[in-house]
This record gives C-alpha cells, sequence and structure tokens, in this order.
C-alpha cells in the first residue's frame, strides 16, 4: 500500500519489483547460512538472528518512510475521509488479485519448502541441499528487477504472466523426470520473478486510491489464509504419495488455476460497474 501511494499510475510494475525483490533475497540468505548458523551454535540462534534483522527493518522504515503529499491531502479531503468506502466490485476484483497471488507463488514456496528435502533424497548433505535450493531465490530477485523493467518498458502485463505461468508449469512438471533437478530450480526462480511486479500490481488496478489500506487488507487475508491452506496440502501430498516431488507438480496445478483466475480478473475488470452492487 505504501509502495502504491507513491507510485501508482507512473513506474508502479517497476516499483513492486524492487520493493518485493527483497523477498527472495532474505529466504536466500537464509538458506545458504541458516543451516551453518545452526550446526555452529545450534537452532535458538536461528531465531535470534532473524528477530533482530525484523527489529532492524522496522526501526528503518520508522527513520526513513514518510507519506507522499498527494497521499496526505487525499486522506484528509471531503466529508467521507476515515470512513470505510469499498465497494463489492472492489472487494470482489483485490480477492481474485490475492489468489492469483497466492497461486502464482506457490510454486516457489514449495520450491523453498521441500527442494531441499528432494535433493537430501538424492543424496545431497542438508547444507549442499538449501544451498543450491537458494540458487532458485537469488534468480528470483534478479528477474524481479529485470522483468519489472522490462514490463514497463514493453507495456504487455497479460502477455508477460501468460508466458511465465506456462513456463513455470512446464519446469514444475519437469522436475521429477530430471537428473539435475536444481537447474529447473533456477528455472522457476527465474519464471516466478519476472511477472512479479505485474502480478502484484493487480492488487493496486482493483482498489481506488481512497480504499488502498482497507483493499489491501483483504488481499492480505487472502493471502495468508491462502498460504496457511496450501502448504499443508502440499505436505499431505508429500505423505499420501511418498515421493519428494509430488508438492512439485501440486504446484504446477496451483499455477494453472492461477491462469483461470487472471481471466477471470480481467472479465470482473471490464464488467460494467453497475453489475455490481455497493
Amino acid at each position: 500500500k505504501m509502495v502504491a501511494d507513491w507510485f501508482a499510475g507512473r513506474e508502479l510494475v517497476l516499483a513492486m519489483a524492487i520493493v518485493l525483490a527483497s523477498w527472495p533475497v532474505g529466504i536466500g540468505t537464509a538458506l545458504g547460512t541458516q543451516g551453518a548458523l545452526a550446526e555452529a551454535l545450534g537452532w535458538p540462534a536461528v531465531f535470534y538472528a532473524t528477530a533482530a534483522l525484523s527489529v532492524l527493518g522496522l526501526v528503518l522504515v520508522a527513520a526513513f518512510y514518510h507519506r507522499p503529499p498527494h497521499a496526505k491531502a487525499a486522506a484528509m479531503e471531503g466529508p467521507a475521509a476515515g470512513k470505510i468506502g469499498i465497494t463489492t466490485r472492489e472487494i470482489a476484483l483485490v480477492s481474485v488479485a490475492a489468489l492469483i497471488w497466492v497461486l502464482f507463488n506457490e510454486g516457489l514456496i514449495v520450491l523453498v519448502s521441500f527442494g531441499p528435502t528432494l535433493l537430501e533424497a538424492r543424496g545431497f548433505s542438508i547444507s549442499d541441499a538449501g544451498q543450491l535450493v537458494s540458487l532458485s531465490t537469488w534468480a528470483y530477485a534478479a528477474a524481479t528487477l529485470a522483468g519489472g523493467g522490462m514490463v514497463q518498458w514493453i507495456g504487455r502485463p497479460n502477455q508477460v504472466m501468460v508466458v511465465n505461468f506456462v513456463a513455470m508449469i512446464a519446469a514444475l512438471a519437469l522436475v521429477p523426470y530430471t537428473n539435475l533437478p536444481y537447474l529447473l530450480f533456477v528455472a522457476i526462480g527465474i519464471t516466478t520473478g519476472i511477472p512479479t511486479g505485474t502480478v502484484m500490481a493487480l492488487s493496486v488496478e482493483a482498489l481506488a486510491e481512497r480504499n488502498r489500506s482497507v483493499g489491501m487488507g483483504v488481499f492480505y487475508a487472502w493471502r495468508y489464509g491462502g498460504f496457511a491452506l496450501l502448504q499443508p496440502f502440499a505436505g499431505w501430498t508429500a505423505d499420501f504419495s511418498g515421493e519428494a516431488t509430488t508438492p512439485l507438480l501440486f504446484a504446477a496445478v496451483c499455477l494453472t488455476a492461477a491462469l483461470a483466475c487472471l481471466a477471470l480478473f480481467r472479465i470482473l475488470q471490464h464488467r460494467p460497474t453497475d453489475g455490481f452492487r455497493n
């Protein structure tokens, strides 16, 4: 929401890509270091280090962030200031945007969660498995920045999302059938990263500026609720099948559903507003 306040109407996709690139940087750093940290100092040290970095992030936001002037003015204007005025249409659109985000990201989250187990089953050590899987998150970070700039330049968000969704589906589905799965892990990181800013920008497209705070609350409720449900189910598929590759196939199914949700989002977006009750 804070990024949207600053960049809506101009370099929004690129701005979203830049801020979202911070997520895989944290994951990649964790995968590459926390195994060794736990072996050297014990598992509590991992939690203490993560907590310290989280506090540092809060301090930096408090010290440096401020709202853009136009957002301050908009928040204070009109008789509706301070009231919740989000419409049914906005709730529908931002909910579908959240489902796209959840289903789209399930591929990378499943990879980070179950990739090390898959590599361990193929003879890699815990540290080596974590470092190899971390390659996907570093590839994701680089591709997120490059993809944000590319989409901002070519201006074809739908095509970028569809092409990368299909490529991710193919890469996830091929993991069980290759002896070099970590190469596909990098491919998954790249195809996840390129459309990330575009996918996140859908939530901003769904909302009027005055309703971003409430609307992003709806978005993140769906986001975390979706991840809370999909991750245990992905784990269940591994337990049920006895194969570490099954969650990745489940993630490919999720990406297919994300394509369908993207089509639904565009249909709702172009539907006349009088087709919704406010």
